[in-house]
Formats: C-alpha cells, sequence, structure tokens
C-alpha cells in the first residue's frame, strides 16, 4: 500500500492533475456572464455573422467561432476545456524551462502561477475573455512544442506537428498573441542563422503562417471600424494623441497594472535581485539590484506605507495607477521615469544573471512588456481594463522561473534556501489561489 501511494506521489503529473481539479472547483462558480450572454450567446447562424464581422467589428473570427459554438454548449463543457487550457499553459511552461526535469522546479511552477490574477479575466465575460487570451496563451505555448523537442534533440510525431500547428493557427488569431509568436519564431531564425545551424521547417512554417494571420489582421475593415466606434465611445480624446502620448499611456498603464496586482512584479524584482547579487561581483550591479527591490517594494506591496508615510508618494502612485486621462504635470514625468527605470533594472539584472550567451529570458520579458505597452496605440487603453495584461503576467512567471531553474542548476542555492524559496512560493501561491476563489465567489 504504501509503495502505491509513493507511486501517485512521485507521479510526473500529478501536480498537473491537482493544478487542473483546483481551477476546475473555481470554475463551478463561474458563470456565463457579460458578452457570453448579452452577444456571443445569442448568435444563431455564423454564416451570415462571421462575414458581417469580418466586416463591420474585427478579425478574431476563428476565436469567435469556437467560443460562440461552444457557448451553445453545456456551461459545464467550457468549465471542463477551460481548466484544461489553464493546465495546458502550466504544463507548457514547466516543459519549456524545466529541460532536465528538476523536481522542484515543477512545484516552483505551479506556485508561481498560481499567483497569476485570474480574476482579470471576468471583465467582458469568463468564456469571451479566457478564450480570447488564456486559450491563445495556452495554445501558442502548444505550438512551439517541436521547436523545444527540436532543441533538446527528441524527436516529434507527425500527430504533435498536426496539433502544433492547429494551435498555432488559434493563438495567431489574437493580436499580440500573434505578433509575440511572429517575434521569437523570427529571433529563433536569426539565432539559427547567425550560429550558422541547420534551420527549422517547423520554423519557417510558424513565421509563414504567423505573417500571413498579421497581414489578414492588419487588412480586415472590421478592425478600423472597430477603432474608429470604441474612439467615439470609450476615448473620444484619442484622436488628439501624437507618438508621445501613446507611448506615455503604454508605459504608465503597464506599471500600473503589475503596480495594482503588486505581488507578480514584487516576487520577479526580488527573485531577479537576488539572484543578480549572487551571481555579481561588482558592487554597482549589486547596489542596482538592492534599489530595484526597494523601488518595486514601494510601489507594490508596501504602496499603502509609502503613501502615509510620505506627503508627494500618494500623488506619484495614483499617476501610476490611474485608468484615465491625467495632466502632463512633474508627477506624470516622475512616474514615467519610475517606470522605465523599473523596466531598465529588469532587464540589466537578467543580463547580469544570464550573460550575453542566453538571451531567451531578455527577449521574453521585454516581450511581455511590449505587449502591453503597445495597448497604448489603442482607444481602449483603459476600456480593456487588466485583460491584455496576461501576456504580460505570464511571459514575467516564465522568465523568473528560469531564474530559478539556472540558480538550481547551477548550485547557487543551498538546501536551506531551497526550503526557504519554495516555502514562501507555496504560502504566496496558496494565498494568491485562496484569493482567486473568494473573488469568484463576489463577482458570482
Amino acid at each position: 500500500m504504501k509503495k502505491k501511494i509513493k507511486k501517485i506521489l512521485n507521479n510526473k503529473y500529478l501536480p498537473y492533475i491537482a493544478i487542473f481539479l483546483i481551477f476546475l472547483f473555481i470554475h463551478l462558480f463561474m458563470n456565463f456572464n457579460g458578452d457570453d450572454t448579452v452577444w456571443y450567446s445569442k448568435v444563431n447562424n455564423l454564416i451570415t455573422y462571421l462575414p458581417k464581422r469580418y466586416g463591420n467589428w474585427g478579425s478574431r473570427l476563428i476565436i469567435e467561432t469556437t467560443l460562440i459554438s461552444l457557448l451553445k454548449c453545456n456551461i459545464f463543457l467550457w468549465r471542463i476545456l477551460d481548466s484544461f487550457m489553464i493546465t495546458l499553459g502550466l504544463y507548457m511552461i514547466i516543459k519549456f524551462v524545466n529541460k532536465n526535469q528538476i523536481k522542484d522546479i515543477t512545484l516552483i511552477g505551479c506556485c508561481l502561477f498560481l499567483l497569476y490574477p485570474l480574476v482579470d479575466l471576468v471583465s467582458a465575460g469568463w468564456a469571451t475573455v479566457t478564450l480570447h487570451y488564456f486559450w491563445t496563451f495556452s495554445l501558442g505555448m502548444l505550438s512551439f512544442l517541436p521547436l523545444i523537442n527540436y532543441e533538446r534533440k527528441k524527436k516529434t510525431n507527425k500527430i504533435i506537428y498536426v496539433i502544433s500547428t492547429l494551435a498555432l493557427i488559434y493563438a495567431c488569431n489574437q493580436e499580440q498573441s500573434c505578433s509575440i509568436i511572429l517575434g521569437i519564431n523570427i529571433l529563433y531564425l536569426i539565432n539559427k542563422i547567425i550560429k550558422k545551424e541547420k534551420i527549422n521547417k517547423y520554423n519557417i512554417l510558424c513565421i509563414l503562417l504567423s505573417s500571413a494571420s498579421l497581414i489578414f489582421i492588419f487588412t480586415c475593415p472590421g478592425n478600423f471600424v472597430r477603432i474608429k466606434k470604441e474612439t467615439k465611445s470609450w476615448l473620444p480624446e484619442y484622436k488628439k494623441f501624437d507618438l508621445i502620448d501613446k507611448i506615455y499611456y503604454g508605459v504608465i498603464v503597464t506599471l500600473g497594472t503589475l503596480s495594482r496586482n503588486r505581488i507578480v512584479l514584487f516576487v520577479f524584482a526580488t527573485i531577479t535581485s537576488i539572484a543578480a547579487y549572487i551571481y555579481s561581483k561588482h558592487n554597482f550591479t549589486k547596489m542596482i539590484a538592492i534599489i530595484n527591490v526597494l523601488l518595486v517594494s514601494s510601489i507594490t506591496v508596501f504602496q499603502e506605507f509609502i503613501k502615509n508615510s510620505f506627503y508627494y508618494s500618494e500623488r506619484v502612485l495614483s499617476t501610476i495607477q490611474a485608468m484615465h486621462i491625467v495632466d502632463f504635470d512633474y508627477y506624470a514625468l516622475l512616474s514615467f521615469g519610475i517606470a522605465i527605470l523599473v523596466f531598465a533594472m529588469l532587464t540589466y539584472l537578467l543580463l547580469v544573471i544570464f550573460q550575453k550567451d542566453n538571451l531567451l529570458p531578455v527577449f521574453i520579458l521585454l516581450g511581455g512588456i511590449c505587449s502591453r505597452i503597445i495597448i497604448g496605440f489603442s482607444p481602449t487603453i483603459f476600456a480593456s481594463l487588466e485583460r491584455p495584461s496576461l501576456f504580460l503576467h505570464l511571459p514575467m512567471i516564465i522568465t523568473c522561473l528560469l531564474v530559478i531553474y539556472k540558480l538550481y542548476e547551477d548550485k547557487k542555492i543551498n538546501n536551506t534556501g531551497k526550503i526557504i524559496l519554495k516555502s514562501c512560493l507555496i504560502f504566496l501561491g496558496l494565498t494568491s489561489i485562496i484569493n482567486t476563489f473568494f473573488s469568484v465567489l463576489v463577482l458570482r
């Protein structure tokens, strides 16, 4: 009996089964709402709906076809599929990072994953937002599976190629996801060319399909109509925005999102700073690591204390977290400077940790940051709320896990350090998922 229990506990898929069951339980308290019921569930004829949608609103036809079809089914099917897609995202993150299958990395990856604020995806309806954002992320990660296997010298069978290609097509139907996938594949190809290594044919296919998808998005007449309508509805002032305005709001909204969520940025900055402090022998870098922790702590977990302790800090934090047009004054300039400083320090610390021989973590972080900053070029800067931040939070979690994996691989962390790290992340992960559960209950 003990052997059977031990075998079950040692099963490598047990953490994913546990995560799936946790999210399925939370999904039991989620109902179709928002655009799920107001719009998509009322569509009866896809043949007439899709051409009109393409001409009058947008290019996400594959996602919307899937969504409308799913809404016609029993809600429990969505709950199962959505929980599976979330778990798939976690599985692909850990598979991508944990190439040597370090047992602790799976546990740590699960804990970090639980930090993602799932309630951000309720803003336009649970099913609508999860299919547009979480499904595209998870399937986008799945599309990289043949390349991951290729790099690890593992054979990929034809079924995986078919599944990954279909996943790619779905993921590239969403603008942020498509841009990230195309960018990563292009960087991967450039890296192969520079190193004069064999070019992977699937990599070329990914570039062609994602490029075609992006062309389809940019040439869709409905997207132009949508921008005009949303400008009028959500932000009439957007017509007067110049390039500086768009960059400013993109940067501020990005830091504001991380500041409101607090925990993801705090954990990432703390672990990255500690790792850089360990790897570097230069006092300048160690000073940057300390400043980074202090600054990020001030705008995240200790922001209430800072507000109450320093007179002008409340105005600065309010500007950073503003979800509306602000005056371009001293506080706006200072807030913008803080945002740039935080992102620059995080990038620098990653370069210290990974050096020039592995720039992938830097590209992942910058890709996530840019995917949120680009929202400044849309009239829905504020109307989209936090849902586009999934492509910021999850890349940050991936990068954080890469940092921890390197610490483990290079044996830079002793057993006591491992215990402290795991204990803290287990506590934060459990606290976060409990908070998510109660937030879902409140939103019912």
